[in-house]
């Protein structure tokens, strides 16, 4: 449904697990109907869903899991945002990003003058060695009512030294 939806489309999805990895390289939105009942699965091959720099991708109440991140690009050493990936805009309500895993950005990675809305998000059980949130420089981030909890960090892959458990941003 993702993959078929124009540019500036809502995709709703129902009670289900959805596999990714998904690109999004268009403006869209894709709703869920709750955190514990519509679920998109990296199933731990990348980025659960990446945002390329012209996209904006709005979620709304749904459950982002299994991501193991990805190169940003073919120079950058290391995995980047295991939950979602963004170098466009993002805006997330009531979205659960759990159980991801990169080297910087477990749950989110925004990259460069990436613009990112959190409210209503929850970010729980992710591993990095970057902070769960990592937010590149140049862009702007909103975060409302949102819990960042119980993530942790460790020695990353790219033999870089730990650092940021919860938000990490960059200069």
């Amino acid at each position: 449904a993702v993959n078929a939806a124009p540019d500036g489309a809502t995709v709703v999805l129902g009670v289900g697990n959805y596999e990714g990895p998904v690109t999004i390289d268009r403006s869209l939105t894709i709703r869920g109907v709750g955190c514990a009942l519509t679920t998109i699965d990296g199933r731990n091959e990348a980025s659960v869903l990446r945002v390329s720099g012209d996209a904006t991708l709005s979620l709304a109440d749904l459950r982002v899991a299994h991501g193991s991140g990805e190169p940003i690009s073919a120079t950058a050493s290391g995995n980047f945002g295991g939950g979602i990936l963004t170098e466009g805009g993002l805006l997330s309500e009531r979205v659960c990003i759990d159980h991801n895993r990169a080297d910087l950005g477990a749950a989110l990675f925004a990259g460069p003058y990436a613009e990112v809305v959190l409210e209503e998000t929850t970010i729980r059980e992710n591993f990095d060695g970057y902070g769960a949130v990592y937010l590149d420089y140049g862009g702007s981030t909103r975060i409302v009512d949102t819990e960042i909890e119980s993530n942790a960090t460790d020695q990353p892959a790219t033999g870089w030294p730990a650092f940021g458990g919860a938000i990490n941003s960059g200069t």
